[in-house]
């Protein structure tokens, strides 16, 4: 294999992985409020709907500023809910609540 040849395999690679990291980097944010989603309708109380978790999550992570505050709310709600089996219709309106 000739230099040139090398060089232009490195580059393809090196493109390859940015790509890679901008599009995980990209997606991060999606897969951690669909994770956070799905662990408010495991523990959230009886007669409360994923449809309805749903629209109140996306109604607080709209409220809040950029990107960075919104993985940390989400960060934060994923904090709480790793610590109990089962929340009151009163947490989840705390986890929610609007700021």
């Amino acid at each position: 294999m000739n230099l040139r040849r090398r060089i232009s395999i490195l580059c393809l690679l090196a493109v390859a992985s940015l790509a890679l990291y901008g599009g995980v980097r990209h997606l991060s944010p999606t897969l951690v409020e669909h994770v956070v989603e799905r662990m408010l309708a495991e523990k959230a109380p009886r007669g409360v709907g994923s449809e309805e978790i749903s629209r109140r999550l996306k109604a607080l992570l709209a409220s809040v500023g950029g990107e960075d505050e919104k993985l940390a709310r989400l960060f934060q709600i994923s904090q709480r809910l790793e610590k109990v089996q089962q929340i009151t219709a009163a947490e989840l309106s705390q986890l929610l609540a609007l700021p």
